[in-house]
């Protein structure tokens, strides 16, 4: 996916709103006009880009299609969320969506915090307080409707802002606003705050700066664009958009900043909205891409040597089978097939196409690594028994038998020196951006692995396909240690006498400090500091 554009049209549009005079028809069915004429705010570009979605149409049906969920990852300090202020004012005010006994508009915003939401309340009181037609005369401030630091109250509707807690489960929301929704845990988002607009079948608008490669934001929004479908109706806003002028030139002095100190990692997150890799990433982004050869294609036939890696699934997860080849130095991905709950009899039936048997005859395949599970028992047995060139692959990262850790540091070091490359199969590489390195049992081990309800299997298959070719190769070699113990070795061996541990050194440093001379100052006809005996 690539950043929002604002078109020439919108740019006619928000001179428009700036030129005509106050309209309360206009205000009632369009955000823009609203946050013009009655709150004296003029919307930027990108905001009226929101803000339109939201306007009054002739045909109901078509405005639900494309405003009933939104999601808007975004730059900081660019103004979304008096975008996103201005449109809840809008909501409640003109009680947009009646629903219920009272019928009447109800507006729940979630904010990153507690104290988030009790700042962007704050901001929308100010907005209303500040408006130059007192619409705040409207606001309702009885004992039954109390004024407070997290809602507002107007005749027919109000505005509650909440933390990203269980504080709003039982509400019911005709429009759900999650600010800073990469930050909302992906349970307290599905489980609570989703149900608060089902039963008046409410709108829903996610927005946020990015936060790592994994959550349901990240699914949600899908920067490489994986599904063929959205639910959402996706934004995606850069801080060069900034219309701000100050604001522009704030961030861009961030922006050089963040480049003489090296820190850019954090600006590309927070203002250029990248889903940049979070601390526990096991492939570093620009790694993956670096990986991709756009000149590759899927590949039929191919006569240099070849790997297979066959990745079993279950129910949930996807059987994977991939080939790679080594050509020259350097090993290339020929193919990849993954499917659900994939029947395992096909993997040896001849008049599968991508089974074994017809594998063999189209690739020059000197080795078949399989996964050594017992889901692939009885295909890895049939495998043997034929006579195919079949390695088993311990996948146990848990135990000091296990061969995925090893495995993958091997791949991740190849990667690194341009020795493996793919075509563009972007769900293998959205999949290789999200595997994470954890530490497990107090930092005893670590787990490579995928994050909660994400995968792992096509990396998982390519890099047993590699793994061979990576053992052949001597300048990819490595060792397993035991950290601490090693380091208690070495430091108990004094005898040792190598680079690090030298006998005459540590027989003068025992005797006699080698630093008192830095003691002593030059007298220059000064008594020394230093009492000579």
């Amino acid at each position: 996916m690539k950043y929002s554009q604002i078109q020439t049209n919108i740019r006619i549009e928000i001179n428009r709103i700036k030129k005509e005079e106050i309209d309360t028809k206009k205000c009632a069915s369009h955000p823009s006009y609203f946050a013009k004429q009655m709150l004296g705010i003029i919307p930027y570009g990108y905001q009226h880009m929101i803000l339109n979605l939201f306007k009054d149409k002739e045909n109901p049906k078509d405005q639900r299609r494309k405003n009933d969920r939104v999601i808007i990852c975004k730059s900081r300090q660019i103004g979304i969320s008096v975008c996103l202020a201005c449109l809840a004012i809008w909501y409640a005010w003109c009680n947009k969506s009646p629903s219920g006994v009272f019928k009447d508009t109800k507006v729940g915003i979630i904010s990153r915090d507690d104290r988030a939401a009790v700042k962007l309340m704050g901001m929308i009181q100010k907005i209303v307080w500040n408006s130059p037609y007192d619409i705040g005369n409207l606001v309702k401030k009885d004992q039954k409707n109390s004024l407070s630091k997290k809602e507002i109250h107007f005749r027919n509707g109000w505005v509650k802002c909440f933390p990203p807690t269980r504080a709003a489960a039982g509400e019911t929301f005709d429009i759900l606003i999650l600010d800073e929704a990469a930050f909302v845990e992906d349970e307290i988002l599905i489980e609570v705050l989703e149900p608060t607009v089902a039963a008046v079948n409410g709108k829903i608008i996610l927005s946020s700066t990015p936060n790592g490669q994994s959550g349901y934001f990240f699914e949600i929004f899908d920067p490489d664009d994986l599904k063929d479908r959205h639910e959402y109706n996706r934004f995606w806003f850069h801080w060069s958009m900034c219309e701000n002028k100050q604001m522009w030139r704030i961030i861009n002095q961030k922006f050089k900043f963040a480049k003489d100190s090296g820190n850019i990692k954090s600006f590309d997150q927070e203002y250029n909205a990248l889903f940049t890799v979070d601390e526990e990433a096991f492939f570093a982004n620009q790694d993956v891409e670096r990986g991709l050869d756009r000149e590759l294609g899927i590949v039929y036939e191919d006569k240099n040597p070849c790997s297979v890696g066959i990745d079993y699934g279950m129910t949930s997860c996807a059987t994977v089978i991939t080939v790679v080849a080594l050509v020259k130095d350097t090993i290339k991905v020929l193919f990849q097939f993954a499917q659900v709950d994939l029947d395992e009899n096909l993997l040896m039936d001849e008049n599968w196409e991508h089974s074994i048997p017809k594998l063999t005859k189209r690739y020059n395949i000197q080795h078949i690594v399989v996964d050594d599970c017992p889901m692939g028992g009885r295909t890895n047995r049939q495998l043997e028994n034929e006579g195919y060139p079949l390695v088993r692959f311990n996948f146990r990262a848990d135990s000091f038998a296990g061969e995925r850790n090893r495995g993958y540091y091997l791949f991740r070091t190849a990667l690194k020196h341009d020795k493996i490359k793919y075509p563009e199969l972007r769900k293998l590489m959205a999949e290789m951006k999200c595997l994470q390195e954890i530490k497990m049992e107090g930092g005893k081990y670590m787990k490579i692995k995928a994050p909660q309800h994400y995968r792992d299997d096509r990396p998982d298959s390519l890099m047993i396909a590699c793994y061979p070719f990576l053992q052949e190769e001597g300048s990819f070699s490595s060792i397993i240690v035991d950290y601490e113990k090693a380091v208690k070795n070495i430091i108990g061996d004094k005898k040792r006498i190598d680079g690090r541990f030298d006998e005459q050194w540590e027989k003068i440093n025992i005797e006699n400090n080698p630093y008192d001379f830095l003691l002593k100052e030059e007298t220059r006809g000064r008594p020394s500091k230093i009492k000579e005996e």
